[in-house]
């Protein structure tokens, strides 16, 4: 089930009336180092039990980018509607996925389900009347034709098993779950939907392994060899960001790819990232801010030349990435703390 920009509105309020954001932050890593990060509002969660499902699933960077909600399954109905097993929901640049505390079997269907519509948050595509669903499994599904005929529509005005987002989703959970079958309007999907979106999803996954014990590092994708495009060459610890100074950093990255800014703050402190695009180049671009174990902060550029996040993280080891979109992207990025 996936929550739209019709129902921000009500989404503020439930989130606003179902307490503190952060009961406590639990963070994990997938199998190449990306940050997986869950917010636990119920006891006794098997964190390892989820995160080894969302690990296992095909993913890129765009993992680092949601918080997974655990909440007393009790109180899924008022977070996510009656009737639902749970839910995504993007608000601004927020996007979280809300399950219920249960066994990482019994809640594996529904948080597969969900990233599958985070997925789809993330990823958007030129062709269609939606921007549901990515590009070759747009083309492997037939969705243009699905969409003319009116058995699938952009929006659930016929029932959620027509909704073009919840045939993705579903898909992406049959892609990931043995076995799993379809709930969707538009049937199983066929080897060649699912071999169109294992392709897709292979792009998403630009990271770089980890390099063996005694090997040189090797760059951040989409970053300038030397490793300037980073925030700090290749092997030199980050930089310590102190009051009132500030880093910046300007360049291109490759459509799909990242460029990471690296530093450190000692304290808990207020960190702000401003990231321009520059030049006449319209390239969607989305940010990412997160420092050790604190809230992951995002920010969405698909329709604004300027993003900016900010907020109170630290103390660690931080990252500013910038992703471009499906074109290349130029760009000017500034982080400061404010005095």
């Amino acid at each position: 089930m996936r929550w739209n920009a019709a129902a921000v509105g009500a989404a503020a309020l439930l989130l606003a009336a179902s307490g503190p954001a952060l009961a406590e932050t639990a963070t994990r890593a997938d199998a190449k180092g990306r940050t997986i990060t869950f917010d636990l509002q119920a006891p006794g969660v098997d964190v390892d039990g989820y995160a080894a499902l969302l690990s296992g699933a095909l993913h890129g960077d765009e993992i680092s980018a949601v918080v997974i909600r655990v909440i007393p399954g009790s109180a899924i109905a008022t977070e996510c509607g009656e009737g639902a097993a749970a839910c995504f929901q993007r608000i601004n640049a927020d996007s979280r996925i809300i399950v219920p505390a249960t066994t990482a079997a019994g809640v594996r269907d529904s948080l597969i389900h969900e990233y599958g519509h985070h997925v789809d948050s993330t990823v958007r595509h030129q062709t269609g009347r939606c921007s549901d669903g990515t590009a070759r499994w747009w083309g492997a599904r037939g969705a243009a034709a699905l969409l003319a005929s009116g058995d699938l529509r952009c929006d659930y005005g016929a029932g959620w098993s027509r909704s073009i987002a919840e045939v993705f989703a579903e898909d992406y959970r049959v892609l990931n779950v043995p076995g799993a079958t379809s709930r969707g309007a538009a049937g199983q999907p066929t080897p060649a939907v699912l071999d169109a979106l294992r392709l897709d999803l292979a792009e998403l996954d630009r990271a770089v392994p980890a390099p063996p014990p005694g090997a040189a590092p090797e760059p951040v994708p989409g970053a300038d060899p030397s490793g300037a495009s980073n925030g700090v060459p290749a092997g030199v610890d980050a930089p310590v960001l102190r009051p009132g100074r500030g880093l910046a950093r300007a360049g291109r990255v490759k459509a799909g790819r990242t460029s990471v800014i690296r530093f450190r703050v000692t304290t808990k402190r207020r960190v702000a990232l401003v990231v321009s695009r520059r030049g006449a180049l319209r390239s969607d671009f989305s940010v990412v801010l997160r420092c050790g174990r604190g809230p992951v902060l995002v920010g969405d550029g698909r329709r604004r030349a300027v993003v900016t996040v900010a907020g109170r993280v630290g103390p660690g080891r931080c990252t500013a990435t910038i992703r471009a979109g499906r074109k290349g992207l130029s760009f000017s990025a500034k982080v400061r703390i404010p005095r």
